[in-house]
Parts: C-alpha cells; structure tokens; sequence
C-alpha cells in the first residue's frame, strides 16, 4: 500500500506486517503544502506516478527508489495524473498532456472553453476522458488530440 503526505513523502507500506518499508521524496513541503495529491502504480506494479497539486510529475522505479522521469516542473494547477502501458499524462485546468514513459510529449490538448476537474487515460492508452465545469464529458483521441465523443 503506497501513501502521501503533507511532508512530501510517499510511504511504502507492507500490508500483512503493517510495517513502513520505505520512503520516497521529491515533493517539496512548499508545494501545496508539500502533499502528494495523485500517486498511482502502473498495470504491473513496478512503476509509481506521483505529483502534487503544483508538481512535479514523477515516475519512479518505486522498488529501487529512484526517479526514472520528471515530466513537468513547478507552478502548474493539476487537476489529474495517470500512467497506463507506456503513456503518462496530466492534466491542469486547461490543457491535457500526455507523454511517453521515456519523457517523450506525445500530444498536448488544449480545451479552451472551460475548466477541467479530472482526466482518466483509457486502459488501451488511445483515448481520454476530461470532466470539466460545464459538466460535459468529453473523449479525446489522444493520437489526433480531437474529440470523439461529447
């Protein structure tokens, strides 16, 4: 079981001893309050997503405990992370950027008309979802960055 806290750091828990195995930090305590609001483990469970509401974007080998890619720097608003296969992405109130887990900006989506509230990748990778205020749904192809659905 893997945890975030307002010091910045995400705890490794072993579930059946209870015990804290580890330790990663990279969030400064400064970063909205230092918190890792969005910690997700990739299909396989080797690799974990983290960021905090005003970054970084950091996936890690959690096991060795070291970084293997930082995707964004400080400053931005994000209102969701994910990792699925080989993409990562994040989301901030107004743009959707997903990348390659090498580092590479595959595709940036800019929704202009609204504010977004969350983002999910779809489990294939090819698609997103953005829930924004005017409380629409919206599906993206992420290869073409257009909308297939509303």
């Amino acid at each position: 079981m893997i945890t975030g806290n307002d010091d910045g750091k995400i705890i490794i828990y072993d579930v059946e001893s209870k015990v804290a195995e580890d330790t990663l930090r990279n969030i400064s305590p400064s970063s909205c309050g230092g918190c890792a609001s969005f910690i997700q483990l990739d299909e396989k469970g080797t690799k974990l997503l983290s960021a905090s509401r005003r970054g970084p974007v950091t996936l890690w080998d959690w096991k060795a405990g070291k970084i293997i890619q930082e995707y964004s720097g400080e400053g931005e608003d994000y209102t969701a992370t994910g990792i699925r296969g080989n993409s990562v992405f994040v989301s901030d109130e107004d743009t959707v950027k997903v990348w390659n887990t090498s580092g590479k900006l595959l595709k940036k989506i800019l929704i202009a008309d609204t504010e977004i509230n969350s983002a999910t990748l779809s489990p294939n990778g090819q698609y997103i979802a953005t829930a924004t205020n005017d409380r629409v749904t919206r599906i993206w192809n992420v290869q073409g960055g257009k909308i297939e659905k509303n």
